[in-house]
C-alpha cells in the first residue's frame, strides 16, 4: 500500500524498472538493511561512485568498453562554456576485470557537423596506468579542454575512446 519493497521484491523491481542510481552508506548503522541493495547493485553491474564518506552512489553504467571498463558518471559544467575558456570534464571509470594493457583515454569535443574536433585531451586516466586498476575500483579522471576563442555557440558532443598508445589499437568498438 505504501510502495515499500522488501529484499525479496528487489530483483523483480530492478529487472522491470532499473533505477539510474542507488544511494547507500549515509549512516553506518544502516549496513544490515542496505546489504540487499548493495548486493543487487553489485550483481547488476552498477558503478559505486564515492560521495561524502562513507556514502556511495551506485550508478547504472552510462557506457562500457569491451566489458573491461565502465563509465559510471561524468561531471559536466552546469552552464554554457564560453569560447576561449576551459572546460573540465571528470569521468568516473571502473575496471570490470584485470586490465593487461595501459589504455590511454581520448576525450574529444566534437562540433555540430559530427566531424570537427573542437578540443581534445588524451593520456593515461589522470596519470594512473590502467594495469594498476584493481577490478571494481572506481577512478576519477579529469580532462581540461580549451575551447577555441572562435567557437560558435551551440551543442557539442563529447566522444570518449580508449586506445593502446603503442599500437593505436582501440579497446572494443567504442562504448556500448
Amino acid at each position: 500500500r505504501m510502495g515499500l519493497l522488501g529484499p525479496d521484491d528487489l530483483v523483480a523491481r530492478f529487472t522491470a524498472a532499473p533505477p539510474r542510481a542507488i544511494f547507500t552508506g549515509v549512516h553506518d548503522s544502516d549496513q544490515v538493511e542496505e546489504a540487499p541493495l548493495v548486493a543487487l547493485a553489485e550483481t547488476q553491474g552498477y558503478v559505486p561512485v564515492p560521495e561524502e564518506e562513507p556514502a556511495l552512489l551506485w550508478l547504472r553504467p552510462l557506457a562500457s568498453w569491451d566489458d573491461a571498463i565502465r563509465l559510471g558518471a561524468v561531471d559536466l559544467p552546469r552552464r554554457a562554456v564560453a569560447p576561449g575558456s576551459q572546460l573540465l570534464l571528470t569521468f568516473y571509470w571502473q575496471a570490470v576485470q584485470p586490465l593487461d594493457r595501459n589504455w590511454s583515454v581520448l576525450v574529444r569535443l566534437v562540433g555540430p557537423d559530427g566531424v570537427t574536433d573542437l578540443a581534445r585531451g588524451e593520456g593515461w586516466p589522470w596519470g594512473r596506468p590502467t594495469v594498476d586498476w584493481p577490478p571494481g575500483a572506481v577512478w576519477p579522471d579529469g580532462h581540461t579542454l580549451v575551447i577555441p576563442p572562435d567557437a560558435a555557440p551551440g551543442p557539442y558532443r563529447v566522444d570518449v575512446s580508449f586506445y593502446d598508445a603503442a599500437t593505436l589499437e582501440l579497446l572494443g568498438d567504442g562504448p556500448a
